[in-house]
């Protein structure tokens, strides 16, 4: 009898794709509607708060998307997210002005967190140690693809045909992730007969208080995805302060994404010589500090594209790590539901930074602001010290 094939490498490239296509459109939106709302006169803070809207509704709901991961599957979960995302921008052309922009951001960001959980738990399937963090290297490494790709598609439809067009692309391109998604295998892993208890909020709040590399997890999650979603949010429009154009400001946004995507492939020989996970984790989190310190400090463009490859490979390494860390340390019938966990701070995190970061740049500008959020990783960093030494001691 001929054995059968292991889905895992197909289901990779699978997901690969899907999700590679979902970030090209999402970041696409996050050049397009800051830089669409201060077009239409909005402040700062109604910029920041534009950003946020996108994970308001997935910051409450990702553990129980998690469950329905677990119980309806991944293949499922991932095309509903991808038809979500494909309707969402058409709310532009419905409701024109601020409100289109916002429920537009509610659609798209609850439709992705959809497919990202479903993502995450397929790979989370395939395997542990190096194999898998060079799975999670390979998928995060499409995803800085779809996210270098998506601002400069951006900026080039900004420029040349307006809005309407960027929005239109943003409609078109999860079609592809949803043919994807549809040729998923199930993996097994990904349905899990475990409990209701062992899949709620209580639960995800014993094996947060009870689990260090969850706690370590958790953190870095926080770091990477602040650094990441402050940057996106903020960089172009405090360039286009500087008169720069929209082609131009999306290729100094991508730089960063272009140095995550080209790190991502070598993320477990990367933390090997910084000196394992635990060390790797507080490296990372003071490079993402320093570039954020940076940008809002130099004023070339040169240094400017320094400070954002600087933050591209810091949060390019951790992002993989992130969800390694939080894969090998609890059972496989948790996994969907604690990458809800995670994707709850995931989204929290790109929720409430951007709306503190846009109400501290209408009091004292950009350029200051981003220094502010370099101290504030700063911060984070020595609070992290303690948990990676616990990882440490334990053996992570």
């Amino acid at each position: 009898m001929t054995p059968a094939r292991d889905p895992a490498p197909r289901n990779l490239v699978l997901v690969c794709v899907a999700m590679g296509v979902s970030f090209v459109a999402q970041t696409l939106l996050m050049l397009a509607v800051p830089l669409h709302a201060v077009r239409l006169g909005a402040s700062p803070a109604v910029v920041g708060l534009l950003v946020s809207t996108a994970f308001a509704v997935p910051t409450v709901f990702a553990i129980p998307m998690g469950r329905l991961v677990a119980r309806l599957g991944v293949r499922r979960m991932m095309a509903f997210g991808a038809l979500g995302m494909a309707v969402g921008p058409l709310a532009v052309w419905v409701l024109p002005g601020l409100g289109g922009l916002a429920f537009m951001q509610f659609v798209v960001g609850t439709s992705q967190l959809a497919m990202g959980l479903a993502a995450q738990a397929t790979i989370a399937a395939s395997g542990r140690g190096p194999s898998l963090e060079r799975a999670f290297g390979w998928y995060t490494t499409v995803a800085a693809l779809g996210q270098m790709l998506g601002p400069l598609l951006g900026g080039a439809l900004l420029e040349a045909s307006g809005p309407s067009a960027a929005y239109g692309a943003a409609a078109a391109l999860p079609l592809a992730s949803l043919a994807s998604a549809l040729a998923l295998s199930v993996p097994r892993g990904t349905r899990s007969p475990t409990g209701r208890g062992r899949l709620g909020y209580a639960a995800q709040v014993a094996l947060l208080r009870a689990n260090v590399a969850v706690q370590a997890s958790l953190l870095l999650t926080i770091a990477v995805l602040g650094a990441f979603v402050l940057h996106a949010a903020f960089f172009a429009v405090y360039l286009e302060g500087m008169a720069i154009g929209a082609a131009a400001i999306g290729l100094l946004v991508s730089l960063r994404s272009l140095a995550a995507m080209l790190v991502r492939p070598f993320t477990a020989w990367a933390i090997a010589r910084l000196g394992g996970r635990p060390r790797a984790m507080l490296v990372l989190v003071a490079a993402m500090a320093a570039a954020l310190t940076a940008t809002g400090v130099v004023s070339g463009l040169v240094a400017l594209g320094v400070a954002a490859v600087v933050l591209g490979v810091a949060t390019g390494l951790g992002q993989p790590l992130t969800l390694v860390i939080l894969s090998e340390h609890v059972e496989p019938g948790e996994r969907p539901s604690a990458l809800g966990l995670r994707l709850t701070v995931n989204q929290g995190t790109q929720l409430l930074a951007p709306m503190a970061l846009g109400v501290v740049a209408q009091a004292i500008g950009y350029g200051a602001a981003f220094v502010v959020a370099g101290l504030a990783m700063a911060a984070l960093a020595a609070a992290m010290v303690r948990v990676a030494a616990a990882m440490a001691r334990a053996g992570s």
